[in-house]
């Protein structure tokens, strides 16, 4: 469970197609949730996005981390968000279905654009064993 699409994305990536996590005989569901009190609803996120995006940018708190893994050919958790925004080539993992339009993570690193855009669904902690 995250709250940041990408990074369940990312991790249903490597369950369904990296070793040794595939090769796992369990049922293996990533979900991009928020954990919250109460069940099917939702709440506006943007600045946990905001945070988890920076990073993946090599601004703020991360420094030049995630540049460094590109270049040595390290796969790893901002792969998706790089790929969106166009710091590295895009490849399949992009292609996962997303339930935010294709700019938003752009869009939510620029401060004019403002607002709430990353509503995130919640659910509380004992719904998510019966999905």
């Amino acid at each position: 469970v995250d709250a940041f699409e990408d990074f369940a994305l990312d991790l249903q990536y490597r369950f369904d197609h990296v070793a040794p996590y595939s090769a796992l005989p369990a049922i293996k569901h990533a979900f991009a949730l928020g954990i919250s009190t109460k069940d099917n609803s939702s709440t506006y996120m943007d600045g946990l996005a905001r945070m988890h995006i920076s990073c993946c940018m090599d601004n703020g708190w991360c420094g030049a981390m995630h540049r460094n893994y590109d270049r040595r050919g390290s796969d790893h958790l901002c792969k998706i968000v790089r790929m969106r925004l166009g710091l590295i080539p895009p490849d399949v993992r992009v292609r996962q279905p997303s339930r935010y339009d294709r700019n938003v993570t752009a869009r939510i690193m620029d401060p004019e654009k403002g607002g709430r855009q990353y509503l995130v669904p919640t659910a509380r902690v004992d719904a998510l064993w019966g999905r």
